[in-house]
């Protein structure tokens, strides 16, 4: 075998290394399963402790505070619509034609009577 005494510098014309391709990826699959990914992180952290009870309050407390929530939500809304019901029969009765700002006589007082 002989060996060459000047050895070839100049690289091959073309080299599989340079012109690697990546391997075809379908985007919208990988961008749907982190999306996935991370909205079920977000759902372990919402729900990571919900059943832990306020410091100073006890099971029973926290029961007759939601359930006196309940009651207060169902008390308002009846109660708003009687009280729109009074005020209007309020302001109709209390309507008196002598106060009309279209009425000319004007009323004065002298102090003495």
């Amino acid at each position: 075998m002989s060996i060459p005494l000047f050895p070839d510098l100049t690289p091959k014309m073309i080299d599989s290394l340079w012109f690697t391709l990546d391997r075809p990826r379908n985007d919208e699959s990988e961008l749907l399963q982190l999306e996935t990914q991370h909205q079920n992180w977000l759902n372990s952290i919402q729900n990571m402790d919900g059943e832990l009870l306020p410091i100073g309050k006890t099971a029973t407390e926290s029961q007759d505070d939601e359930e006196d929530e309940e009651e207060e939500e169902d008390n308002d809304d009846d109660e708003s619509d009687t009280h729109d019901e009074e005020d209007e029969d309020v302001d109709m009765e209390s309507y008196d034609v002598s106060d009309s700002p279209a009425e000319p006589s004007v009323r004065v007082s002298t102090g003495h009577r």
